[in-house]
């Protein structure tokens, strides 16, 4: 049994749904039934986690902003309780592991259209670019990673999945390219961008409104770092799909799906 459907707040404010109302009681609660489900029969779960629950390399060097961002989303708080929840079922006996991927690109988003950065950039709306390093991985590699963790007999562990180190702003410039559109030159900041972000969402909230973008996609942003391949990853799955390629069926896929005009003839 594969979950990586892990539910997830995306607003901070005002809530439509139960989910979002309670995200911390609405995931723990399904993930309860999920872990209960795979105890009646008898059978490996394999959760796809987040890279936000593994120890922040700014923390081991006295920065606080990491600690700050986790308590400016509850996010980062349901993340958490659902892997504690996992890895304390797979501690009293149950086939149970997490993989841990860093940022994930690649085909079969079904996002809504407003939510996916790869069309929002090549559709002109991203106007800044940025310098920090980010890591990204194919979602297939993820895929991959995950069941041979599962062929392998891992269990009661969390595994980091590691992916291609770049700047933040070449990955941007390398998908735009792909699609022939341009690409933003306005150099921005991250932490910059996340703070205004998190105020704008605050700010449409008191005029009982949402924003167009919700500010947890620029928290994410700032609190990723470059992070290498753990021996795990690379005991089970080292070879990783070209960053190009990646992007290229990100592009074709989105395209397919009507998130994208068609690329511009030369």
């Amino acid at each position: 049994m594969v979950d990586a459907a892990v539910p997830y707040p995306l607003w901070l404010f005002r809530p439509e749904t139960p989910a979002e109302a309670a995200p911390h009681d609405y995931a723990s609660a399904r993930t309860d039934r999920i872990l209960a489900a795979a105890r009646r029969h008898r059978t490996t779960l394999a959760v796809v986690g987040s890279f936000t629950t593994l120890p922040h390399p700014g923390e081991a060097r006295g920065d606080i902003e990491p600690a700050i961002l986790r308590r400016s989303h509850p996010y980062f708080a349901v993340k958490e309780a659902v892997e504690s929840r996992v890895l304390a079922a797979a501690r009293d006996g149950l086939s149970a592991l997490i993989v841990n991927p860093v940022a994930v690109l690649g085909p079969w988003d079904g996002k809504p259209r407003e939510h996916t950065f790869l069309p929002e950039l090549l559709s002109g709306r991203v106007p800044l670019t940025s310098s920090r390093e980010a890591s990204f991985i194919d979602v297939r590699d993820v895929a991959s990673a995950l069941c041979a963790a599962v062929w392998a007999g891992r269990t009661a562990e969390k595994i980091p999945l590691a992916g291609h180190t770049v700047r933040i702003g070449d990955m941007m410039d390398l998908a735009c390219s792909l699609h022939g559109a341009r690409a933003p030159r306005l150099p921005g900041s991250t932490r910059l961008g996340a703070a205004l972000s998190y105020w704008a969402e605050a700010a449409f909230a008191v005029a009982g409104r949402r924003p167009p973008v919700p500010a947890l996609p620029m928290l994410l942003v700032r609190y990723g770092y470059p992070m290498p391949q753990s021996p795990a990853q690379r005991a089970l799955w080292p070879t990783l799909r070209p960053l190009a390629d990646t992007l290229r069926d990100a592009v074709r896929w989105y395209s397919e799906i009507g998130y994208l005009e068609p690329a511009p003839r030369a």
